[in-house]
């Protein structure tokens, strides 16, 4: 079973990733974050939810920096998959 900690992150990264593919805004996104919050993971603090959130956000920002980085060292990136940046 996942902790209340697990399951906050699993929620928003889904809702992330979904709100990125429809060009969500972030409010909405956080809407979205907040009713899941109070349905499913109301044992986890507010605080403890803005510091998942904000330890989240800076790992996709390393991650990020990085994926770009790789696609700068190759050629052609538009026809190649994932696996061929490493």
């Amino acid at each position: 079973m996942l902790t209340d900690r697990e399951k906050f992150i699993a929620h928003y990264v889904a809702v992330s990733i979904i709100g990125a593919i429809d060009k969500q805004s972030e409010e909405a996104s956080r809407k979205v974050i907040d009713a899941l919050h109070n349905a499913r993971i109301r044992k986890l603090s507010w605080d403890e939810r803005e510091e998942v959130i904000d330890e989240l956000n800076q790992e996709f920002l390393m991650s990020k920096i990085f994926l770009d980085d790789r696609r700068k060292g190759k050629k052609d990136t538009i026809n190649k998959k994932w696996g061929d940046m490493i």
